[in-house]
């Protein structure tokens, strides 16, 4: 019974990321002019950041919920943050008044890197023997 409430935990994190990734997508998919609030671009990579921090600690917080040892969770997260990021980073290139920047993809890694080893060491329990 507990693997089973294991498997729904880390069910419950990787949908949260995935619903997360759904909003970034949309968000990435909107011209400038329709984002509106200029004053709030002045802190476009620690908003990059934060959100990607979000996304690392979703993505390692399923795995160590799976089971998966805590390095290996937090890795995939980071692997997947950045993958993430530079498939935003590209699509936006395509969308009337956005642009790709190597700065924001450096964010999205060091915010999903970030989220990804808190996540996985707070969440660490030591296995027992």
């Amino acid at each position: 019974m507990r693997a089973v409430v294991s498997r729904l935990n880390a069910w419950a994190w990787w949908s949260a990321a995935a619903g997360l990734v759904a909003v970034l997508w949309v968000l990435s998919s909107m011209p400038a002019r329709n984002l509106g609030a200029g004053w709030l671009w002045q802190y476009d990579k620690l908003i990059h950041g934060s959100v990607y921090a979000l996304l690392g600690a979703l993505v390692a917080g399923g795995g160590v919920a799976r089971g998966w040892r805590p390095r290996w969770s937090a890795a995939l997260a980071i692997t997947i943050a950045a993958a993430y990021g530079s498939i935003d980073e590209w699509h936006q290139r395509f969308t009337p008044g956005r642009d790709a920047s190597v700065g924001d993809l450096l964010a999205d890694v060091t915010g999903g890197t970030i989220g990804a080893l808190a996540i996985a060491t707070l969440m660490y329990r030591p296995r027992r023997p």
